[in-house]
């Protein structure tokens, strides 16, 4: 679930949906790095959530360069109070 305006935008920018962004996830937990834990609010005094940051870079295909290259992906998320919902809090490509 994205989670912040925020990372909803960004996702829409890069022409995912909430699958893309779970295998995105995915991946960064099984290929990526461990950056750093962070609190991020949702919004102007809205809920907090202890959240982790990953790096996740992966090659893809860009239609500019006829050619894949390399893509660096900045994927912050957390666990709902259950545990079984993920709350995506930034999902964007580094430059």
């Amino acid at each position: 679930m994205l989670w912040t305006q925020r990372s909803i935008r960004r996702a829409q920018e890069l022409g995912l949906d909430a699958d893309d962004v779970a295998d995105l996830l995915r991946s960064a937990l099984q290929q990526g790095r461990y950056k750093n834990s962070e609190w991020c609010q949702q919004k102007p005094d809205g809920p907090w959530a202890a959240s982790d940051v990953y790096l996740l870079t992966r090659h893809e295909w860009n239609d500019r360069a006829f050619r894949e290259l390399p893509a660096h992906y900045y994927l912050k998320f957390a666990l709902a109070k259950s545990g079984r919902l993920v709350l995506t809090v930034s999902c964007h490509v580094q430059t």
